[in-house]
């Protein structure tokens, strides 16, 4: 069973990596001129964001990459349904903390959209073709995965998360859960702070 790649780096140092799998520079003989393969290894990446800086970063590298490789976007959001973002003790021990349904599916869709919103028109002034998506899922890591199965894409490029506490451990198992469960390379865009 295969599973998804771990790629770091800069998007120079990986456009190298994916012009020697293509064959680019290289000859079958010396007499012939180089060969270019027309298959290109990325064509359709699924850029991961969840608003926090690390996603944001991230994307915009894969947007960096996609130009560079003449790749489509397909940008995703992933919210947490109300019924399982508050079935956590903090509602139960705290009373009044329960936000309504309606209302937090209201600000929950319209921070997705507008992060999403941004990064449609940063891809389109890179001149890309971009498609965007907001799903609902408990288990973020299983949309970015059926979402990039779904959609044809063969690259997931998502954000690392290394901070202190809870909050960030949570982020980060989401992003190891994608890379885990994966059939799909995974590009994981690792902040530099």
């Amino acid at each position: 069973m295969r599973r998804g790649i771990l790629c770091v780096g800069t998007v120079d140092l990986i456009q190298q990596q994916i012009d020697a799998h293509q064959g680019r520079g290289i000859t079958e003989r010396e007499d012939r001129p180089v060969a270019r393969r027309e298959r290109r290894m990325f064509t359709n990446l699924l850029l991961a964001v969840d608003g926090s800086p690390q996603s944001l970063r991230a994307a915009h590298h894969g947007i960096e990459l996609a130009k560079a490789i003449s790749a489509r976007v397909t940008l995703l959001s992933v919210t947490t349904p109300w019924e399982a973002y508050f079935a956590r003790e903090v509602a139960v021990l705290v009373p009044g903390v329960l936000v309504p349904r309606s209302e937090y599916e209201m600000k929950r869709l319209t921070a997705a959209a507008c992060v999403l919103q941004d990064l449609v028109a940063d891809a389109r002034s890179e001149k890309l073709q971009v498609k965007s998506l907001q799903r609902a899922d408990r288990n973020p890591y299983r949309a970015i995965i059926e979402t990039a199965e779904r959609e044809g894409c063969d690259l997931i490029v998502v954000g690392s998360y290394r901070g202190v506490g809870p909050a960030s451990m949570m982020l980060e198992s989401e992003t190891m859960r994608v890379v885990s469960h994966t059939r799909i390379p995974v590009l994981v865009y690792r902040n530099s702070s």
